[in-house]
């Protein structure tokens, strides 16, 4: 910036560059721009819970995983898995996830779990939740690797060790607050 000052001015600072960052999507503008107005006005192909490539993967959960509701060859496998953290009784699940970098604004990210006692009842535990402005949260461990190419692989740490139960099960779960 310049002083235009009666004293002669002098230079104060300067701008080298500037960068414009847009928002993040929200799953509105995802949906605009990924399909066309004929395919819009039909919530069987463009709506939420709508799977128009038939890949098992909604459009919410689609946008949640940065994946594109029309192209074929990606499944749910690919971007979400379980494991172990080893193989003694003290080691916890881990379920993993490839993630957008930035996430998608307006979507709660939410990683649950529960035991075989209580699978049949449909009692979910949150261990972890996440928005696109706030940092995981929850009793669950969260390990998040660097992003590479628009991607960052999270894990997260069941809070129970498997050792202590006879069955537990992880899942995300993606909601628009």
């Amino acid at each position: 910036m310049k002083d235009d000052s009666a004293n002669g001015g002098s230079d104060e600072g300067w701008v080298d560059q500037v960068v414009w960052t847009p928002d993040a999507a929200t799953f509105d503008s995802w949906q605009t721009s990924k399909f066309n107005p004929t395919q819009l006005a039909d919530p069987l192909i463009s709506g939420p819970e709508a799977d128009p490539n038939k890949d098992g993967i909604n459009n919410l959960l689609g946008f949640a995983l940065g994946l594109d509701p029309l192209a074929g060859g990606v499944t749910l496998k690919d971007v979400v898995t379980s494991g172990l953290s080893g193989t003694t009784p003290a080691d916890h699940l881990i379920l993993t996830l490839d993630l957008p970098d930035p996430l998608p604004s307006g979507l709660t990210y939410i990683i649950e779990a529960t035991g075989e006692e209580t699978l049949v009842s449909g009692t979910w535990t949150p261990i972890a939740t996440r928005t696109s402005s706030s940092p995981w949260t929850g009793t669950g461990t969260v390990t998040e690797d660097a992003a590479v190419g628009g991607q960052r692989t999270v894990h997260v740490h069941d809070i129970v060790n498997r050792g202590a139960a006879d069955g537990r099960f992880m899942r995300l779960r993606v909601a628009i607050p």
